[in-house]
C-alpha cells in the first residue's frame, strides 16, 4: 500500500510526499525531514559558521580573492545591482548626513589645494602602505570635518570593525 503523505520528524507535522528531498539510503526513499524544515537548519548552521573563527577566515579571504572582486563587479553593472548600489546611497544619506557633508568638504579642500591628495602620503597608521583616503579621526562635524589623517582601506576598515567591536554594535 503506498502513503501520500509522511511525518516530519522535527515539526512532527504530516506533509505529502512532494514536501521531504529524495534520500536513496531510505527505505521510501525520502529524508526524515521536509524542506522546510530542513531548510531552516541549514539556515541556522549557516549563521553560525559565518559567526564562527573559521567562517570569518574563509569569508575575509574570499572577499580578498579577485574571484569575489570580479563578481562584485559584474553585479554591480546590472539593473540589480545599480539599483541596490543607489538605495544604499540613498539610506546613507539620510543616515548621515554630516558623514556626507565632512566627504565633500575634504573632496573640496583637495580640490583647492589646502589638503594634498591622500596617495601623496603613507598610511598614518604606520602600517607604511600607500595612503588612498582620508580619516576624520574627531568625528564629522563641521569643526572637525577637515581634521583628517590618510589611511589605507585596510586600517580604515580595521579601525571601523575595533570601533563597532568597542560599542557592540
Amino acid at each position: 500500500m503506498q502513503q501520500d503523505t509522511k511525518t516530519c520528524s522535527t515539526c512532527k507535522e504530516e506533509k505529502p510526499l512532494a514536501e521531504f528531498g529524495k534520500n536513496s539510503r531510505r527505505v521510501d526513499g525520502l529524508q526524515t525531514w521536509c524542506k522546510s524544515c530542513k531548510r531552516d537548519d541549514d539556515r541556522i548552521a549557516q549563521a553560525r559558521y559565518r559567526r564562527s573563527e573559521k567562517g570569518k577566515a574563509y569569508i575575509s579571504q574570499y572577499r580578498e580573492s579577485g574571484k569575489a572582486k570580479a563578481a562584485f563587479d559584474r553585479y554591480r553593472k546590472t539593473d540589480k545591482g545599480k539599483a541596490c548600489a543607489n538605495r544604499a546611497s540613498a539610506i546613507q544619506r539620510l543616515k548621515c548626513p554630516d558623514r556626507i557633508k565632512a566627504g565633500n568638504a575634504v573632496n573640496h579642500a583637495i580640490r583647492d589645494g589646502r589638503l594634498p591628495r591622500p596617495t601623496s602620503s603613507t598610511c598614518a597608521y604606520l602600517c607604511g602602505r600607500q595612503a588612498e583616503m582620508y580619516h576624520h579621526n574627531f568625528g564629522y562635524s563641521a569643526k572637525h570635518a577637515l581634521d583628517v589623517v590618510p589611511v589605507c582601506r585596510k586600517c580604515d576598515r580595521e579601525w571601523h570593525q575595533s570601533k563597532k567591536l568597542a560599542i557592540g554594535a
